[in-house]
């Protein structure tokens, strides 16, 4: 199971689509199958998203408007 994550970010709804995007990743490139129970998972993956970060790496030379981001996400993640 992969519950919802805490957010200790401004960040809104960041620490609802990481657990979202782990689960597709385990199901993509796993056998494990997520259950929405943990109480019937034989693991839990629990988290927070400890920082959020972003910075503009290309700026449209013409308008001077950001074209391009990084974004630098740090979690705490647990495998139990």
């Amino acid at each position: 199971a992969i519950p919802h994550f805490g957010n200790a970010t401004t960040r809104v709804r960041l620490n609802d689509s990481i657990p979202s995007a782990i689960s597709r990743e385990f199901i993509r490139r796993t056998r494990y199958r997520i259950v929405p129970d943990p109480n019937e998972a034989d693991a839990l993956l629990t988290g927070a998203v400890l920082q959020y970060v972003s910075y503009p790496t290309i700026t449209d030379p013409g308008s001077g408007r950001l074209s391009g981001v990084q974004i630098l996400v740090i979690l705490q993640v647990k495998l139990a």
